[in-house]
């Protein structure tokens, strides 16, 4: 752990991290106390008519839009998803155990400083950028309040759909201001093409086919999921030059400005809307307060391709088919940024980002992260008062002065020989720079050595004190 002068000191230290979970990352529990969505529901349906029996609980009534949903169907966000989740063939991660004894092994409290945000993700994620809000502003002031200090701010870790989520919190809602980093793991900056997929019954292929068309209902009913729809996409029509292999069509064009089989153009409007609010703003935020982790070099579909009375979808774009397997590369990035070079990549696909060792280590060292001039900040200056020589009867006064109040010191004692006699010994602080201990030496002769704890680099004043028998 590393502190500096006051006028330099790494604030990032004293911040709140809040987690933000994926699409299907949140527990959900129904009014009457059953669950609604768990890992036990994730995993243990055997069969995926059995999963479709758990979506159908999950329906929305339709036309929701950016507000919460009736009594009826509200669901309690309860934690983050403990294991395994998934929705074959469109979305699955590792759960966020991995993610969170990462942050919590970094963070010097982490039972206070860290934040968890589950949320319900059928609903809009406008909607869930304003109760993030609202939770991070009041347990911001809590931990300002009660440890954290005045100048504590947010760090955000958000995963898949929680980008969409701190997007909008930190561009549309003004977040930016209580904000110092966002970290996005695998967010769809841009949308992913498998939301077509699921909005418009083409999921899974045959012999599944069948669970596609019983799931698209349900989540026509989800804002979330028309949030996903892609904004960066180009829609192949028919008759296009090349044949169906051609990615450079002259008549491609934007998914909001043509018209796909099966898909809902209220969903396609919802969805541009969305994008559209967070671009309008995002490009004038500052260049360091997003940092981007995502995976790379998985084949990952990137076009649609209208061929009546089917849709096609194509792993190739531009001569590129990266990806995380879920989210196109060029999808993995803010839309506004110049190119992708800002970007921590990662061979790895969506499902195992949480749990991908490397990606981890370098988020922690971000959060962490220690200012140049902290290394080359010379020793602080200690004015050690001793008394040379002292009565093995008396009390030996250790007195130190230094330009901070809010230093930790102790003093390690040494015997003529070098070894050390006892234990630290921490020394008091008077509010004003002095500190001070009471020795009690045996005789003989003692070396003393004074020394900052918890900087970088440490100080330390020595001296040397006889003891005399009476």
């Amino acid at each position: 752990m590393f502190t500096q002068r006051p006028e330099e000191r790494l604030l990032q230290e004293e911040d709140l991290v809040v987690v933000v979970p994926g699409v299907l990352g949140s527990v959900l529990r129904r009014p009457d106390g059953r669950y609604a969505w768990d890992a036990s529901l994730a995993m243990g349906a055997q069969f995926l008519r059995d999963f479709c029996a758990t979506l159908e609980a999950l329906r929305l009534p339709p036309g929701l839009g950016d507000g919460p949903p009736p009594a009826r169907d509200a669901l309690r966000p309860e934690k983050l998803m403990p294991g395994w989740q998934v929705w074959p063939g469109f979305w699955a991660g590792a759960g966020y155990p991995a993610l969170v004894r990462s942050l919590q092994k970094c963070l010097k409290n982490p039972e206070r400083q860290l934040m968890i945000f589950p949320y319900d993700w059928r609903l809009s994620n406008r909607y869930n950028a304003r109760l993030l809000l609202d939770r991070a502003k009041r347990h911001l002031y809590e931990w300002r309040r009660e440890g954290g200090g005045p100048h504590a701010q947010l760090q955000l870790v958000c995963h898949s759909m929680g980008g969409l989520i701190g997007r909008y919190f930190l561009h549309v809602l003004g977040g930016a201001d209580i904000t110092r980093r966002a970290y996005t793991i695998g967010t769809p900056y841009s949308g992913s093409v498998k939301a077509v997929r699921v909005l418009t019954g083409r999921l899974l292929q045959p012999p599944w086919r069948w669970f596609s068309e019983r799931l698209r209902p349900v989540a026509e009913t989800f804002p979330s999921i028309a949030e996903l729809l892609p904004s960066h996409v180009h829609v192949a029509q028919p008759g296009g030059e090349g044949g169906a292999g051609d990615d450079r069509r002259a008549d491609a064009v934007p998914l909001r400005d043509c018209h796909v089989p099966g898909l809902s153009r209220e969903a396609v409007e919802h969805s541009a809307a969305f994008h559209r609010a967070i671009g309008n703003n995002e490009a004038a935020s500052p260049d360091r307060l997003v940092h981007v982790f995502a995976g790379g070099w998985q084949p990952t579909e990137q076009t649609v391709v209208i061929d009546p009375p089917e849709l096609r979808f194509t792993r190739r774009e531009r001569r590129f088919n990266w990806g995380d397997g879920t989210v196109p590369r060029f999808s993995s990035v803010p839309p506004h940024w110049e190119d992708d070079a800002h970007a921590m990549f990662y061979p790895a696909t969506h499902v195992g980002l949480t749990s991908h060792a490397e990606l981890l280590r370098d988020l922690t060292g971000k959060i962490t992260a220690i200012a140049p001039r902290a290394r080359l900040t010379p020793a602080r200056p200690l004015s050690l008062h001793l008394p040379p020589v002292a009565s093995a009867e008396e009390t030996v006064p250790l007195q130190v002065h230094a330009d901070s109040p809010c230093l930790t010191l102790d003093a390690h004692l040494q015997k003529a020989d070098g070894t050390s006699y006892g234990r630290p010994l921490p020394l008091r602080p008077d509010g004003t720079g002095g500190y001070t201990a009471d020795l009690t030496l045996p005789p003989g002769m003692w070396h003393i050595t004074v020394e900052t704890t918890k900087e970088s680099p440490a100080s330390q004043v020595d001296g040397l004190v006889v003891v005399v028998s009476d």
